[in-house]
């Protein structure tokens, strides 16, 4: 194995849903009350507008060599419009982890356990997560990652 098969790049990890994204799942309900329809391109721009701090941070955290991990426990469904929303804001990131189908079913802990498993396989190092959920600061802290808790704008 080559120095470069072994390298772990450092990242910072960065939750889609409520910290880099201000997600309005009310709207999203009231969209698709079916519960089967996906939110379209320009749906998804409405109910999940950037927040732009952390936008800035993403960005500059990247230009200084950190890896951008973005982090989502929503369904895996979301996925396509999901990406399609980070690609129409120039979001800059490296990788993004959903639940897999198996872990999904899991409870959140385990699921987010089985998450930063799979990061560190695939040979990053996180130190930072930004997620707004201060209820899960404990559960960051566990696997040795520093916590930040965006405050909401007062907008």
């Amino acid at each position: 194995m080559s120095e470069t098969d072994t390298m772990k790049h450092s990242a910072v990890i960065i939750d889609l849903d409520g910290t880099l994204a201000a997600f309005k799942p009310e709207l999203f309900q009231h969209l698709h009350q079916d519960g089967d329809a996906l939110p379209t391109a320009k749906e998804h721009n409405n109910i999940a507008p950037m927040i732009e701090g952390i936008y800035k941070l993403a960005n500059q955290l990247q230009k200084i060599g950190e890896k951008i991990l973005l982090f989502s426990s929503l369904p895996a469904s979301h996925y396509h419009a999901s990406l399609e929303w980070m690609l129409n804001n120039n979001i800059a990131f490296d990788a993004i982890y959903w639940p897999t189908s198996q872990a999904a079913k899991l409870p959140y802990e385990e699921c987010k356990q089985s998450i930063v498993a799979r990061i560190k396989a695939d040979g990053y190092e996180p130190w930072l997560v930004l997620d707004e959920q201060e209820h899960v600061t404990r559960s960051w802290k566990k696997y040795g990652l520093e916590w930040l808790h965006p405050s909401p704008s007062a907008s």
